[in-house]
């Protein structure tokens, strides 16, 4: 074999190793997704969210449905601190998505995303669970290694593009299809 001739094993399909476009793709997908779920609360924020509205803080406390991990969103039922929760949330989402200080803006959008969806647990779907399992396993990722304010500022990205976190996402997207074929 020449020095000019790939080894075989370049040309080898792994699927638990992830290209750095399509991390810096899946980063602003997934910040956008998050503006979505925003978005979609951001006019029901007062019946859904406060304690003037459909579950109050005491009433969700007082139900078995009460899952009070880092629920930022328990500590106060008005309107103003709901509104500024949630405006956190979109500006770590848009940081997210423009690849700054990646590796925080994915922390921050997990922590209050989750945090949102313990405050009213009748409010999500199971879509709403995978964003945040993707959040999770986006932590463990690069996604700032391309296309991002962070590779721009020469900042080294955190993770790695192949491993447990990147088996684990194809693997959570393999089976997101999986089921949804299994149950039609």
């Amino acid at each position: 074999m020449t020095d000019q001739e790939p080894e075989e094993s370049e040309y080898e399909s792994r699927w638990w190793e992830l290209d750095l476009r399509s991390l810096a793709l899946f980063r602003v997908l997934l910040g956008l997704f998050v503006l979505l779920t925003l978005a979609s609360f951001w006019g029901d924020t007062s019946a859904f969210f406060t304690d003037a509205g459909v579950l109050p803080r005491v009433d969700l406390v007082e139900s078995p449905y009460a899952n009070l991990w880092l629920c930022f969103h328990m500590g106060s039922g008005t309107w103003l601190s709901q509104a500024f929760l949630n405006a956190l949330l979109g500006f770590f989402a848009v940081g997210l998505m423009a690849g700054w200080r990646t590796p925080w803006m994915v922390a921050g959008c997990w922590i209050l995303l989750n945090s949102l969806q313990v405050r009213n647990p009748f409010v999500g779907d199971r879509g709403d669970l995978q964003l945040s399992l993707m959040l999770f396993w986006a932590f463990f990722l690069p996604l700032g290694a391309a296309w991002s304010a962070d590779a721009k500022a020469g900042r080294t990205p955190w993770g790695k593009e192949r491993g447990l976190a990147a088996a684990a996402l194809v693997t959570q997207f393999g089976l997101i299809y999986l089921f949804a074929a299994y149950y039609k």
